[in-house]
């Protein structure tokens, strides 16, 4: 029964620290390519069929099994084997949930705040690096949250340049999709 502990205990440290090796070296451990998909992160997080009641996915997996070792010897030898059991799974079970639910999913629920180049027409912003005809500067714009998000810009057709600090409208995006096309607001 001891070995099923230290194992839990050693599986549940090694799953996240491969997937962090395998992350810095470009192979995710839930899916090694586009071919090949693994799928080890069940996520029935809220989207589907548990309304968010059942956060689960590798690292809740993983923190679970430490929890069901670590309470496990620790009971182990000092109440009968079937409690020890119980007892573990339970607090397994408890560790699990309490950390889906109140770290992980807040943490999938967290939207990015920056903006698709799309969604910038109209916006203003303000110039943090010169625009010049000849040259791409860059743009400060607010995101929905008050973070500032720099975008690179060109002056619209016409203005030779906008200096540092000028409030800017974003006309349009420019046709790669990669820079905005600016004017200097009135």
């Amino acid at each position: 029964m001891e070995k099923l502990f230290y194992c839990c205990i050693a599986a549940g440290l090694a799953i996240p620290l491969l997937n962090l090796l395998l992350g810095l070296l470009g192979l995710p451990l839930d899916g090694l390519g586009q071919s090949l998909d693994l799928d080890l992160d069940a996520d029935v997080d809220g989207d589907g069929f548990f309304g968010g009641k059942l956060p689960v996915n590798l690292m809740t997996l993983s923190f679970a099994a430490v929890i069901f070792g670590a309470a496990g010897l620790l009971f182990l030898g000092r109440i009968p084997d079937a409690a020890v059991l119980c007892i573990a799974l339970a607090n397994a079970l408890l560790g699990g949930y309490l950390l889906g639910r109140f770290v992980i999913l807040p943490l999938k629920r967290n939207d990015s705040s920056a903006l698709k180049m799309e969604q910038l027409e109209g916006r203003t912003g303000i110039v943090k690096m010169e625009i010049r005809s000849d040259f791409a500067g860059t743009i400060s714009v607010l995101s929905s949250i008050g973070s500032k998000i720099s975008y690179s810009a060109l002056p619209a057709e016409g203005i030779d340049r906008i200096p540092v600090g000028t409030r800017v409208k974003v006309i349009r995006v420019s046709e790669d999709g990669k820079t905005c096309i600016v004017k200097a607001k009135p």
